[in-house]
């Protein structure tokens, strides 16, 4: 997770970010889910080079490694095949960037994301975003957001990628996660995650301020209070429907809040 994102805002409206107004323009309407696994492009904030300003800019949900050298071969690997040997691997979807891992992997080595967190922070536009809870051989959709907010940021990292067969260059970028706070493990309660999302200070310090890797990790892990947030069931179909976020109660369902 975060795999699905709403950024429902219509063209009246306007992105605040501190003291900076900038008008969407370019977009009727965005999109009401964004759906990360049919590798869709949304809108997400970048900082001018002078960090003076931002601009809002489609990009590609999906982080891609320069070592990817074709859309031929990303597709490949979406499916789990190596393009080179043509072997099966393990396809992991490079959706989500992991705050404890964003600088460096696992095993101490530099990430994939690194040069991205170190010069490429983005702010990823959202009215809310979706996440599923199991009980048991069940699972339950639920659309969470931040209370009193209509829009709000995560944190993002992003990157331009280029097609070295065709030329083609793109944005693409990767949603932070980091651990769960009190309402997401119960929501996202199986690996429990969720997206980094920003308080205004922090909007404005990750996307314009020069930082130290040890501040990136700490802003990058912020937890946002979940007293601040609320969530509720929706209907599991919520892809194919008008209102993806119409409110559905499930009788067999544990109640979150018990």
């Amino acid at each position: 997770m975060c795999y699905y994102n709403g950024q429902r805002v219509s063209r009246d409206e306007y992105i605040r970010l501190k003291s900076l107004e900038k008008q969407i323009d370019a977009h009727q309407t965005l999109q009401a889910v964004v759906n990360g696994f049919a590798y869709e492009d949304s809108i997400i904030l970048k900082a001018t080079a002078n960090k003076q300003h931002f601009d809002l800019v489609e990009a590609h949900w999906e982080f891609i490694p320069p070592w990817v050298e074709s859309m031929d071969d990303l597709k490949l690997i979406r499916r789990g095949i190596d393009p080179k040997t043509g072997a099966k691997r393990v396809a992991i979807p490079w959706l989500n960037a992991t705050a404890e891992n964003m600088l460096y992997n696992s095993q101490g080595k530099p990430s994939m994301f690194r040069n991205a967190a170190l010069k490429g922070r983005c702010l990823v536009l959202s009215a809310g975003f979706y996440d599923t809870q199991h009980v048991g051989k069940e699972k339950y959709p639920y659309y969470i957001t931040v209370k009193g907010i209509p829009y709000y940021f995560m944190a993002g990292v992003c990157q331009m990628w280029t097609d070295k067969k065709t030329g083609e260059t793109m944005d693409t970028y990767a949603i932070v996660t980091t651990k769960a706070n009190a309402l997401m493990e119960r929501i996202h309660n199986v690996k429990k995650r969720m997206p980094t999302i920003f308080t205004e200070n922090l909007a404005w310090e990750w996307l314009f301020n020069d930082l130290s890797e040890q501040r990136i990790q700490e802003i990058a892990s912020y937890q946002y209070p979940s007293e601040q947030m609320q969530a509720h069931t929706i209907y599991k179909d919520y892809l194919l429907r008008e209102d993806p976020t119409e409110a559905c109660e499930y009788l067999q369902q544990t109640d979150l809040f018990s």
